[in-house]
């Protein structure tokens, strides 16, 4: 919790190591988790929405089907149908676009987090 409170005010920016030489994303996937580990699901749902728009604006494909794998697993453990539904999409998608530019590592992961589903 103390962790989402020092990072809310970076919601919408994209994170990077030595002034951007390694970009990490969108701030928003990071706010999803620590939301999402805090029980705080809707703050989590909206931050994971924002950080796929932002990162499919921007083209930043790896990071957009990492976005897309996060919250699909945090949707996944919802009790609604319509979140768990959500989950298999966005799954789908991550898969796809790992599979479209060679994340093999992250494909595999993925992989197997449909096939448990």
């Amino acid at each position: 919790a103390a962790l989402y409170d020092l990072a809310l005010p970076y919601a919408d920016g994209f994170t990077g190591v030595g002034a951007s030489l390694l970009s990490l994303g969108h701030m928003g996937r990071y706010l999803g988790w620590l939301a999402a580990t805090t029980g705080r699901r809707r703050e989590a749902a909206a931050h994971f929405e924002r950080a796929i728009e932002r990162t499919e604006a921007m083209g930043a494909l790896p990071w957009l089907a990492l976005s897309r794998f996060d919250y699909a697993r945090v949707l996944a453990t919802s009790r609604t149908r319509a979140d768990r539904k959500r989950a298999r999409e966005l799954l789908a998608e991550a898969i796809a676009g790992a599979a479209s530019i060679g994340m093999t590592g992250w494909l595999e992961r993925m992989q197997a987090a449909a096939a448990s589903a």
